[in-house]
């Protein structure tokens, strides 16, 4: 093993992007760490409370799952930062992309799964009665799969074309 990262705390959700960098939810700080190949490190996230994941898009717009602050926070390549959702009951637990830009969220406080678009639009409800889902991704079918306790729900690719 290897350490590629130090004075990181609190570690939760991991994420890539095509250029090899390396983002890293760092609760102790409240913000997200990146780790190049090269070996650098710097964070970015501004007025984040309890992020708990990230996720990554094809151009490199950066996703996080502010959990406490209950919103999704999009950071752009140039840094810029905004709120694509926000508002209780909202726990935003876990968080992905697809190659579209969709957003995929595990929601926590409202025990469900959520598909956004690449603007923070609601596009659907994926799953509801779940039990505090805490992972979330989706493959290039657009397959979703969602962990939950001791169990990981699927939905179809089926169910979501549009």
């Amino acid at each position: 093993m290897t350490t590629v990262g130090s004075g990181i705390g609190g570690l939760d959700g991991l994420a890539t992007d095509g250029l090899g960098n390396l983002y890293v939810v760092n609760q102790g700080a409240n913000v997200i760490t990146v780790l190049t190949p090269a070996g650098t490190q710097s964070n970015i996230g501004t007025g984040l409370f309890n992020p708990s994941g990230v996720a990554v898009d094809a151009v490199g717009n950066v996703y996080i799952s502010d959990t406490q602050n209950y919103r999704i926070v999009k950071v752009a390549p140039g840094g810029a930062q905004t709120t694509l959702v926000s508002g209780s009951p909202l726990w935003p637990e876990a968080i992905a992309v697809d190659a579209a830009g969709n957003i995929y969220v595990a929601d926590a406080g409202t025990n469900k799964a959520f598909e956004y678009s690449p603007t923070g639009a609601l596009i659907r409800t994926l799953a509801s009665g779940l039990n505090y889902p805490v992972g979330i991704t989706v493959d290039s079918l657009g397959n979703v799969y969602i962990a939950q306790g001791t169990t990981l729900v699927s939905s179809t690719a089926a169910l979501h074309q549009r």
